[in-house]
């Protein structure tokens, strides 16, 4: 029973700290990485949107009917060629130039109140490479770097 303190001690200073500890997207931290994928969907006047779905763990190969939970939805009116290489801004309101939402794994999914995102590149098997930041209240900023792949969803809209 003696060693029972020096034991809680040993694992407690053995737990990593700052940086270290898992949700480096919170505060100050570097970036969290995502996988995921995009593909292009209508909007209700039927123009073109791309979305890309962010997630961290294992991405699926295909197009899968609904996305799987935890995730983060991009969504970016226009065509790939019209949104890569620019600073988009996020909000929560449907009709602006990009939306941001949060989906839980139970839960209401959430739109970010602001942010920005940018799709640095495209691949030539349409892979995008780029990273986001938005704030959410109660949280002051989340940001990540992602690299989605690109799914042909067989939409045209227009």
């Amino acid at each position: 029973m003696r060693t029972l303190p020096f034991v809680i001690a040993a694992l407690f200073l053995s737990t990593p700290t700052g940086a270290q500890q898992a949700a480096p997207q919170f505060g100050g931290n570097p970036p969290a990485n995502y996988g995921g994928y995009a593909f292009v969907e209508c909007t209700a006047t039927n123009k073109p949107a791309v979305r890309l779905v962010l997630m961290q763990g294992v991405v699926p190969a295909a197009l899968p009917a609904t996305a799987p939970r935890p995730f983060l939805a991009v969504i970016l009116p226009g065509t790939v060629d019209t949104i890569t290489g620019k600073d988009i801004a996020l909000s929560k309101d449907p009709a602006g130039p990009g939306t941001i939402v949060s989906c839980p794994v139970v839960g209401s999914c959430v739109a970010a109140e602001t942010g920005t995102v940018n799709i640095q590149r495209r691949a030539e098997d349409g892979a995008m490479t780029g990273e986001f930041r938005a704030t959410w209240p109660p949280i002051p900023l989340r940001i990540g770097k992602f690299t989605v792949g690109w799914r042909d969803s067989g939409k045209t809209c227009g």
